[in-house]
């Protein structure tokens, strides 16, 4: 009986190191991710405000209105996606 409980011993502390490692694997990797989905979310920011900067020193009033017109669509667009986003964060 003893050799029995050592087998399964030596079974369970094994499947749990392979049960941390999958785990710090997991946590690094969705780490990662995050971080490589901001990076990207703040590259697009910087290449509209680019665009934004590059129409407002234009001066071209048709450029200009159409800008002013479209950025607080856009505005409203973002907040429901953060809003979306926050509740899928939640879930």
């Amino acid at each position: 009986m003893a050799k029995w409980a050592k087998i399964i011993l030596v079974v369970s502390l094994v499947l749990n190191v392979v049960l941390i490692m999958g785990y710090g694997y997991y946590t690094s990797y969705a780490r990662a991710k995050i971080f490589k989905c901001t990076a990207m979310s703040v590259e697009f920011e910087e290449m509209v405000l680019k665009r934004v900067l590059s129409t407002l020193e234009s001066d071209d009033p048709a450029k200009i209105t159409a800008l002013k017109e479209r950025l607080p669509k856009d505005i409203e667009k973002a907040k429901k996606l953060s809003i979306n986003l926050q509740q899928a964060a939640e879930w």
